[in-house]
């Protein structure tokens, strides 16, 4: 497929709602193996620059260092992981260049004061494209989950 720039594109975002919980770390090969070919499709099939990641644990908690550690080896050295709450975003850094964040912005709603979303600002590389803003905002369907 190609990176972005030689199919014509600026930039490839990607939104993931994952749905990992903490009981997944207790079959951990079968559920890494699962993770890893989700992540290889979209960084090296469809040439994400960022990766945005939702549901990773319960509203407030997350799932901590041990899930940042297993993205980060998944994705190896080219790519900047952060994960706060239960987001998590993936940024190509030869790609990418983060302005601002991410951080944690809420509520996205008056509707749902309990919820957040996570924000980063990124610029292209190489790119004269003004900078964006990011949010990964996800809509939960449960009390559980943010």
């Amino acid at each position: 497929m190609g990176s972005a720039a030689e199919r014509g594109a600026h930039g490839v975002i990607a939104y993931y709602n994952v749905g990992w919980q903490s009981s997944r770390f207790n079959k951990l090969a079968r559920h890494r193996r699962s993770l890893s070919d989700d992540l290889f499709e979209a960084v090296e099939t469809k040439y994400a620059d960022v990766i945005l990641l939702s549901e990773r644990g319960e509203i407030g908690k997350g799932l901590g260092e041990r899930w940042a550690a297993l993205v980060r080896s998944i994705c190896g050295p080219g790519f900047r992981v952060d994960h706060q709450g239960h987001y998590t975003s993936i940024v190509r850094a030869e790609t990418v260049e983060v302005l601002e964040g991410p951080s944690l912005k809420g509520p996205p709603s008056r509707f749902h004061a309990d919820r957040t979303c996570q924000h980063l600002r990124v610029q292209w590389k190489d790119s004269a494209a003004e900078p964006i803003d990011l949010f990964n905002v996800h809509a939960a369907s449960s009390e559980n989950t943010n």
